[in-house]
C-alpha cells in the first residue's frame, strides 16, 4: 500500500473550519482509493501526525514566532525516517524552509502534487503595519521559478489554465462527504423565504449585497416576508451588522455564531435557500469551487452565488445565479425564482445530485493518478 503525507499548515481538529474539514475528507478520499494517509498538523501542544481521525503529538511547539519555520523542519525529519511515497503540499508560501522541503523530497524520490485551493494566486496587499507580507512576496518571487524541477503537477480551483509556475496543471472541484451532513425538513407553508449564509466572515463573502437587497425590498409592495440568517464570525461581522443597523434591517437579518451539529441542523430546517458567495470579484475571481456551495447541496437546498460554481451546469436549477458586481441582491427576483421551481427543489433530490457529482473518491483519484 503506498503512503501519501499531506503537508498542510492547518489546525485538522477545528470543527468549523471549512479548510481542516476539506483536508479530513481529503484524505477520507485517498483512503478509499487505497492509500495509507498521514497528515502533517498545528495541534493544541505541538506539531500532530493525524491519521484515522486520531492525532499524535510528535514534537512541541517552541513558540508561535517560529511555529511556522520549525514545521517545514519537523517535516524533513519524518520524511527522513518513514517511507513516503507521495507527498500533497496545500500551497503555503515558497520560502527557504519549503524549498528544502522539496529539495529532500527530490533526493528520496518522492512524487510531489501541489494543490492551489484559490487561483489566481493574489500577492499580499500592503497594509500599515504588515510589510512582512510584502517581504514574503519578495522571497517568494526567488523561488518561484525553480517549482518546476520538484514537483510534479499542479492542481487548483479556479479559473482555467493549463500551467500555473510553468508547471503542468490540473483543475479540479471541490467535493463533499455528502453522508456528514444531515438531509433538511421541508419548510412549513408560510409567507416568508429565509436565507441562510454559512461563512467565515470574509469581505469577499460580499454578503453587504445581500443585506442592501434586503432595505430595498422591504420598501416596496412585496408578497413575503424575508429572512437572513448569517451564520458564522470573522473580520467583517461587525462591518456587516453595523449596516443592517443602519439601514433599519436588523430585524430582517439575524446573526449567529457559529453553529454545528444537531443546532445548525434546525437553522437549515427553518430555511428555504442558501447563500454562497456573493463577492469573489473582489478578488479577481469568477470561477471557483466552494465548500459551502457543496454543503448546501448535500443538505438538499438550493443556493445563490455570484460566480460559477466549477463542476455544476450552469443550467442547474438548484443554483441561482446573481450579477457579480457590487449590486444590491434583487430578492424579489430570488422569491420568484424560488417559487418557479419549487416543484424542484425537492431535498432528496438535490442531495442526489451532490452525491453523482462530488465524491471525494473520484476526485482524489483523478488528482493522484499519474
Amino acid at each position: 500500500m503506498e503512503k501519501i503525507l499531506y503537508i498542510a499548515l492547518a489546525e485538522l481538529n477545528k470543527q468549523h473550519n471549512g479548510v481542516a474539514k476539506k483536508i479530513r475528507m481529503q484524505m477520507k478520499g485517498m483512503e478509499k482509493n487505497g492509500y495509507q494517509v498521514s497528515c502533517l498538523a498545528y495541534g493544541e501542544m505541538g506539531y500532530t501526525l493525524f491519521e484515522d481521525e486520531k492525532e499524535t503529538l510528535i514534537s512541541r511547539y517552541n513558540g508561535n514566532k517560529t511555529r511556522r519555520f520549525r514545521y517545514f523542519s519537523v517535516a524533513r525529519n519524518f520524511i527522513e525516517k518513514e517511507k513516503i511515497d507521495i507527498c500533497y503540499i496545500r500551497f503555503p508560501y515558497i520560502d527557504l524552509a519549503v524549498w528544502r522541503l522539496l529539495k529532500l523530497l527530490k533526493k528520496k524520490k518522492i512524487r510531489v502534487i501541489l494543490e492551489v485551493p484559490t487561483y489566481p494566486i493574489k500577492p499580499y496587499q500592503l497594509k500599515k503595519g504588515e510589510w512582512k507580507y510584502w517581504a514574503r512576496d519578495q522571497i517568494q518571487k526567488i523561488f518561484i521559478p525553480t517549482l518546476k524541477n520538484y514537483i510534479e503537477k499542479i492542481v487548483y480551483i479556479g479559473n482555467k489554465t493549463e500551467k500555473i509556475f510553468g508547471i503542468k496543471s490540473i483543475r479540479m472541484t471541490n467535493g463533499c462527504s455528502v453522508e456528514e451532513f444531515q438531509l433538511k425538513k421541508e419548510c412549513e407553508e408560510e409567507k416568508i423565504l429565509r436565507i441562510i449564509g454559512i461563512a467565515s466572515m470574509f469581505y469577499h463573502q460580499g454578503f453587504e449585497r445581500l443585506i442592501k437587497g434586503v432595505a430595498q425590498y422591504k420598501n416596496g409592495n412585496n408578497k413575503a416576508k424575508v429572512e437572513v440568517y448569517l451564520v458564522g464570525e470573522g473580520e467583517a461581522l461587525n462591518d456587516y451588522k453595523n449596516l443592517a443597523m443602519k439601514l433599519g434591517v436588523m430585524e430582517y437579518i439575524k446573526f449567529f455564531h457559529w453553529k454545528t451539529g444537531k443546532e445548525l441542523d434546525k437553522l437549515f430546517d427553518q430555511c428555504h435557500i442558501g447563500c454562497a458567495s456573493l463577492g469573489l470579484y473582489k478578488v479577481g475571481i469568477t470561477e471557483a469551487s466552494t465548500l459551502k456551495a457543496k454543503e448546501y447541496l448535500s443538505r438538499g437546498i438550493p443556493f445563490i452565488c455570484a460566480y460559477q460554481e466549477i463542476g455544476i451546469p450552469e443550467d442547474c436549477p438548484y443554483v441561482i445565479r446573481v450579477a457579480s458586481d457590487d449590486s444590491p441582491i434583487d430578492i424579489s427576483y430570488i422569491i420568484n425564482t424560488f417559487i418557479d421551481n419549487k416543484d424542484k427543489y425537492k431535498a432528496e433530490n438535490i442531495r442526489k445530485f451532490a452525491m453523482e457529482k462530488f465524491s471525494w473518491e473520484n476526485i482524489m483519484k483523478n488528482v493522484i493518478s499519474r
